[in-house]
């Protein structure tokens, strides 16, 4: 097993090589004061043992947010495939479409939808915010454009598909968040 220490990349034989020579060698060899059990056996001095744990924690909270990942993706494909279901003009080839098209979305969402929403603050404002639905309405119709076998006809089912997908997409948000 690799540990980092510091900027150094280390064994575990190598820690115990610093641990036994770094800390003072105890009368007993039973007691362990200063030191916790490794898990291969033997022991490593607390400075190691805390870096191990740190890099632990680290990777089981990346491990967490890749399965965030992959929950929302699924959602938003759920919730996709539901709308193009319930609306008209709306239409999917496969998942593995509606996969791609979550994707293409939430990348649209996050790069192009806040530069459209700010050239359009102003009649955001003046609609009282509904002109944010004419704005989903076009980024769906965009990723309908870029995603090949998704296909919306209109701006009217774009509308309305915006609308849908707002509630699906939330009420399927809510059912994964109380299941996990």
């Amino acid at each position: 097993m690799l540990t980092i220490v510091g900027s150094e990349l280390k064994t575990n034989t190598n820690l115990k090589k610093e641990c036994n020579t770094l800390a003072k060698p105890l009368p007993n060899p039973h007691l362990t004061k200063g030191r916790v059990p490794d898990r291969a056996g033997g022991v490593i001095c607390r400075k190691h043992f805390l870096n191990r744990y740190k890099l632990e924690k680290i990777e089981r909270i990346f491990i967490m947010l890749i399965i965030n990942f992959f929950l929302t993706w699924l959602v938003a494909a759920l919730s996709l495939l539901i709308t193009a279901y319930i609306v008209p003009g709306f239409e999917f080839d496969s998942f593995g479409t509606a996969a791609i098209a979550a994707l293409i979305l939430g990348l649209v969402n996050a790069f192009v939808r806040p530069l459209i929403f700010i050239f359009t603050l102003p009649f955001t404002i003046i609609t009282l915010g509904l002109f944010l639905f004419v704005i989903n309405a076009f980024m769906l119709w965009f990723v309908g454009v870029l995603t090949p076998g998704f296909i919306v006809t209109g701006l009217f089912p774009a509308l309305l598909a915006s609308i849908v997908l707002t509630i699906v997409s939330t009420l399927l948000g809510l059912l994964v968040r109380n299941a996990t």
